[in-house]
């Protein structure tokens, strides 16, 4: 598979899990933060992630646009959820094309990132830009889906209600077990292995479930 230069612009836990992801595989990757990105000169690469918050997309890929540093040939991703494409719209005449790439991901600390692989990643947008990052996807061992009719506002809730879900029936787990006598400091660890076991063996049987 032939590299690609990736740039991600944010360094947030987003960003920066992607970058470690690409410098893992061996691609060349060039991490700006967000805060202190100005488009100055050009932006040499083949593959350009915006991971910044949503309501920054827009005003960031305009200014990018403005700016003509980005290559004709490169093409842009936003890894937004419930954001389709069309927020890089500015981006569109400025490059070869742009898309929505969005993991599947929980990503609850920089430091300590989520594990990428065999992760999930949704990808929707213009053609070169998809190929572009499914490409990416597969390099860094994610599996790329696109549904051709997604309601990205329902996609992007189901994940935020598995995660703030778990997360408060973990706490309140911690608060059961600690009643019950188990040390405080025993009891996160205990759920968190439990958790794991659960997810690996049951989550998939129990989705099927509840769609049938």
């Amino acid at each position: 598979m032939k590299k690609m230069r990736v740039m991600i612009i944010g360094a947030g836990k987003v960003g920066a899990s992607l970058a470690k992801a690409s410098k893992k595989i061996g691609w060349p990757i060039t991490l700006y933060s967000a805060r202190k990105f100005e488009p100055k000169k050009p932006l040499n690469c083949d593959f350009l992630i915006l991971a910044v918050r949503d309501r920054d997309l827009a005003p960031l890929a305009e200014k990018i646009a403005k700016s003509g540093h980005l290559s004709k040939k490169a093409v842009c991703v936003h890894v937004a959820g419930a954001l389709s494409a069309d927020e890089l719209a500015p981006l569109r005449d400025a490059c070869a094309g742009v898309a929505q790439m969005h993991p599947m991901i929980s990503f609850a600390s920089k430091a300590k990132p989520p594990r990428l692989a065999h992760g999930h990643v949704h990808v929707k947008g213009d053609a070169i830009a998809e190929a572009r990052a499914k490409k990416f996807a597969r390099a860094i061992g994610m599996t790329p889906r696109t549904f051709a009719k997604l309601d990205t506002i329902g996609y992007h809730a189901a994940a935020g209600l598995v995660a703030n879900g778990a997360a408060a029936l973990a706490a309140i787990g911690v608060s059961v077990l600690v009643e019950a006598g188990v040390p405080k400091s025993d009891a996160p660890k205990m759920l968190s292995a439990f958790s794991t076991s659960w997810l690996g063996s049951n989550f998939r049987s129990s989705c099927c479930l509840a769609t049938t």
